[in-house]
């Protein structure tokens, strides 16, 4: 009750992290004491010295041991320490066109949808008049893990700390094959035209969106990539067909790539017992999260500067999970997600790994572009040498940072 917090608010110039104001205020020895909402990479901020192990407060703490999943409190546990609370999650999903499934008396997939079922409903939706997806993006890293549970991104294994590209290389020949069909990603029809004019042009006309996502934009596919966090800006602005949120299809129900975001406390913070308090109350305590929760309600509709139509808890509190469910805009697959977060696999590596970024850019993405661009013969190939040339690297990124932490630890 004696404690005042001082609010700060930091910026970033390029990637979503608070790497660049910490520097800043370590540099002018004025660090804050905690840190909160921050999706940036927690190697660098330990190589630092910048953040304080928090295995004296947790320990102690019934709600700590009951209520953050178990997966959650690996991903933030470093030289045997814990360094950081999940605070929010987010999910890796498709905004599912309705009105294309009603045309063509399609039922709605299982939540628990599989790979085989996505398979089937993008044949089925490939029509003169339809496409399955506009552009598949990255889903190969999105169904690897189908694949291969022990991995997820570029076929990282968080155990083993290697890559493993056995399921990345089927998830990509999964992609490859569904593309060879015509008109099914509507995208590859941009190659090909006759009197100047591509098909693609011919199947969806033309039109002026920033992304280029005709198709889409026009209600002419059934499935788009979307992360949660990006729907209350497309409720906003995909207003021309009736839609809804999907999770990605698992073979092992439940198992969906999800991003979370974390808050940690600095090692320069003073008042130890107090940062702790507002660390817990902002992460997964029951006080916190109710409140935070209840700015969604309908009775408080419009007073808040709410940037998504809810928030995902990470905390697995009995209340928390009762308020989650019982605001206006959650769905059923809103609760879905939420329910099955603790068997979910983590999305946002650069998060938690060091160096993962030149790792990738590297290493793999180049490769992928080939092995999507090509033949099937090629992904075998092209994705093993870049998991060999990329394992020597990351096992030296990973001895760098463990000596740099040890060196912060003592």
């Amino acid at each position: 009750p004696k404690v005042t917090l001082k609010l700060d608010y930091f910026a970033h110039t390029t990637a979503d992290s608070a790497a660049e104001y910490l520097s800043t205020r370590a540099a002018a020895g004025n660090m804050p004491d905690v840190v909160y909402d921050d999706a940036g990479p927690l190697p660098t901020y330990l190589a630092q010295g910048w953040m304080r192990s928090l295995d004296e407060f947790a320990a102690n703490d019934p709600d700590y041991r009951s209520y953050v999943a178990s997966n959650l409190k690996a991903d933030y546990t470093y030289g045997g320490k814990l360094y950081a609370l999940p605070h929010q999650a987010h999910f890796e999903t498709f905004l599912l066109n309705t009105d294309v499934l009603n045309a063509l008396n399609l039922s709605m997939p299982s939540l628990s949808w599989t790979i085989g079922d996505f398979e089937s409903y993008c044949k089925k939706a490939t029509t003169n008049k339809y496409s399955a997806q506009e552009d598949f993006g990255s889903l190969y890293n999105s169904f690897a893990h189908n694949y291969s549970p022990a991995t997820t991104l570029y076929g990282y294994n968080p155990a083993s700390k290697q890559f493993d590209v056995s399921g990345l290389i089927q998830s990509t020949k999964l992609l490859l094959t569904l593309r060879s069909i015509p008109g099914l990603e509507a995208n590859v029809l941009r190659k090909t035209s006759s009197g100047g004019v591509t098909d693609y042009t011919k199947k969806f006309g033309t039109g002026s969106y920033s992304d280029n996502f005709v198709a889409f934009h026009k209600g002419l596919t059934l499935f788009h990539g979307l992360g949660t966090w990006e729907y209350a800006i497309k409720r906003k602005t995909v207003t021309n067909f009736n839609w809804t949120m999907w999770p990605f299809p698992q073979e092992t129900q439940g198992v969906m790539p999800y991003h979370v975001d974390h808050c940690f406390m600095t090692s320069s913070a003073k008042n130890t017992a107090a940062a702790w308090q507002v660390l817990r109350y902002l992460t997964y305590s029951y006080e916190g999260n109710i409140a935070r929760l209840s700015m969604y309600d309908a009775a408080n509709a419009g007073k808040y500067a709410l940037q998504n139509n809810y928030y995902f808890p990470t905390c697995t509190h009995p209340a928390v999970a009762a308020k989650f469910k019982s605001l206006p805009k959650v769905d059923d697959t809103a609760k879905y997600l939420y329910e099955n977060m603790g068997k979910c696999y983590r999305y946002d590596m650069v998060k938690l790994v060091p160096d993962w970024n030149n790792i990738v850019t590297s290493y793999y993405t180049q490769a992928m572009n080939t092995a999507i661009s090509g033949t099937a013969s090629l992904v075998d190939q092209t994705l093993t040498e870049a998991a060999a040339k990329a394992n020597t690297v990351i096992t030296n990124s990973w001895n760098t940072f463990n000596g740099k932490l040890a060196t912060a630890q003592k």
